[in-house]
């Protein structure tokens, strides 16, 4: 079974069972329209089941749009399909961006800014964990 996904902005892959990964490439720059294609595609990897994601940045140019913000801040699907996004990067310039567009529309899941990927799959584990056993 493929656990690739090819999209212009970057490649996702099944981590594992609950856990996926977005490492964008080159210029992310896309519509509405082709994120939504490139989710629901992602979403079918996933089985349809809400999962971990992470969103590795390096080695990128430009930015989403406000308008690609706002879809992931508002879309239901979206929201009720991501436990909580973990966004690697180094650069300063998109630390900065994530803050921003992340407060100007507010997404409904756990995000947080992380410099290596070992961390963010660490604070998942701890999410996890606090889920399962307030659930008890």
């Amino acid at each position: 079974m493929n656990n690739e996904i090819q999209h212009k902005i970057g490649t996702f892959t099944k981590v594992n069972i609950d856990t996926g990964e977005i490492c964008y490439n080159g210029t992310i720059d896309t519509t509405v329209e082709e994120a939504i294609v490139f989710l629901k595609s992602i979403y079918d990897l996933m089985g349809n089941q809400p999962f971990y994601l992470l969103n590795t940045f390096r080695q990128t140019t430009g930015s989403l749009s406000p308008e690609v913000w706002h879809f992931l801040g508002t879309d239901p699907l979206h929201n009720s399909m991501i436990k909580a996004s973990g966004v690697i990067t180094d650069s300063p310039g998109y630390q900065m961006q994530v803050k921003f567009f992340s407060k100007k529309f507010p997404i409904k899941y756990p995000l947080k800014l992380f410099t290596n990927i070992e961390d963010a799959k660490s604070w998942f584990a701890t999410l996890e964990t606090t889920v399962q056993s307030t659930s008890k």
